[in-house]
């Protein structure tokens, strides 16, 4: 229903993934977006379990190269 993820939910991300999720990037969480790995559009649900952290240049990437992950418990690998 909700396509913009709430601020408690991006706190609880920042504590969870801590920076962006992209390989090999360490931007720091607070300088993140939530991305939504199956799109808000194509009926991804806007919550914990459908979102890694992803800065400006990564979330780009993942959308333009339509890129996948899996996000654990403990956030996407």
């Amino acid at each position: 229903r909700r396509r913009l993820f709430t601020s408690a939910q991006l706190r609880a991300l920042w504590l969870r993934d801590r920076h962006c999720t992209f390989p090999g990037c360490r931007i720091p969480a607070t300088w993140t977006d939530a991305h939504h790995v199956r799109h808000w559009v194509d009926g991804g649900p806007t919550d914990l379990s459908n979102a890694p952290l992803l800065c400006g240049r990564p979330h780009t990437v993942a959308h333009r190269d339509r890129l996948t992950a899996q996000v654990t418990p403990t956030g996407a690998p």
